[in-house]
């Protein structure tokens, strides 16, 4: 005698091929995305001059170590500006041993929020005037950088003429429900959107990643410190 299929196997075989479409979908979307050259194959002297901004708030637990990827680039002629915003725990006092370590590193001090901001936008805007680098990297404190990520990104975003770059970098995640949020969001961006119209700046769907951000200066030959009215 032949079962018939039940409804709970239908189901089931319906959500299984629903999870292998889009992994497959997912894995099409990242092969899609462009690939940064090997550091090895950069001329680091094209590369333009960049800092990186950080904004802390009591980070007391990653601080050290994220500034500590950074140090470790390979990238010339570096910059590195920490901006903490208020802290209360002991993250000053890690930024200025730091600080006195390397001299890559200038740590900045905020306790003011004027009206009409949010406080890590204005967090990141003191950071960014602190700098008349080429480029800006708005970073945030859980991420951990390769030594040869910057070159890397840098070299990508020359390359396509960029002004705005963003990159997936690795996160650190503690909890339960980091692990699990964190690449849901990722994988649903991608499920959703093609790779083609995330990166197309034309496109409703164009995209960035907040804690991995990289701007073009703009300016004026003679003066690259950022306009207040180009945000």
């Amino acid at each position: 005698m032949t079962a018939l299929a039940g409804p709970a196997f239908v189901l089931e075989a319906v959500a299984l091929t629903a999870l292998l479409a889009a992994f497959f979908w997912i894995v099409r979307n990242l092969r899609a995305l462009p690939q940064p050259p090997l550091a090895e194959r950069v001329d680091r002297g094209t590369l333009p001059s960049l800092c990186v901004v950080l904004p802390v708030r009591d980070e007391e637990r990653d601080v050290e170590e994220c500034v500590a990827s950074i140090l470790a680039q390979d990238y010339p002629g570096l910059e590195v500006v920490v901006v903490d915003d208020g802290s209360t725990d002991q993250t000053p006092a890690i930024l200025a041993r730091l600080a006195a370590s390397d001299p890559r590193l200038r740590v900045k001090r905020n306790d003011t929020l004027p009206p009409g901001w949010m406080g890590k936008n204005h967090a990141l805007d003191v950071g960014a005037a602190e700098s008349a680098s080429e480029w800006v990297l708005f970073m945030d404190v859980d991420v951990r950088l390769e030594p040869d990520s910057l070159v890397r990104a840098l070299a990508l975003a020359v390359e396509r003429e960029a002004d705005l770059f963003t990159i997936v970098p690795e996160i650190v995640t503690v909890s339960f429900w980091e692990r699990v949020v964190m690449p849901f969001i990722i994988n649903v961006i991608l499920m959703v959107f093609p790779a083609k119209e995330l990166n197309d700046p034309s496109h409703p769907a164009a995209s960035g990643n907040g804690p991995f951000m990289l701007f073009r200066r703009a300016g004026v030959p003679g003066d690259r410190r950022p306009r207040r009215d180009q945000g």
